[in-house]
């Protein structure tokens, strides 16, 4: 009998708050750019249930549950790659 061991999920997790505020702030446009930026396999890019907090310093996002306020889509993906590479946030 050849049981195969379930593989771990060694993607990043990001969730981007779409919530009103950070919406006015250009989240979808991160949120987009995130997408765009990473692959399916890298990354598992997704809405947050709940709102971050933060909300004045806005658009903001979790990686691996590590929140970043005052993300830009213009440099998100270089952001969330350096952050990646940080190990308090494997």
């Amino acid at each position: 009998m050849n049981e195969e061991i379930p593989k771990k999920d060694t993607r990043a997790s990001i969730k981007v708050c779409l919530q009103p505020s950070c919406c006015q702030k250009g989240a979808q446009n991160v949120y987009t750019a995130l997408r765009q930026g990473f692959a399916p396999e890298e990354a598992l890019i997704t809405e947050s249930p709940r709102c971050l907090s933060g909300c004045k310093n806005g658009p903001n996002i979790a990686i691996n549950d590590n929140i970043m306020q005052g993300v830009k889509p213009i440099t998100v993906v270089e952001v969330v790659r350096s952050e990646l590479n940080n190990p308090s946030c494997k």
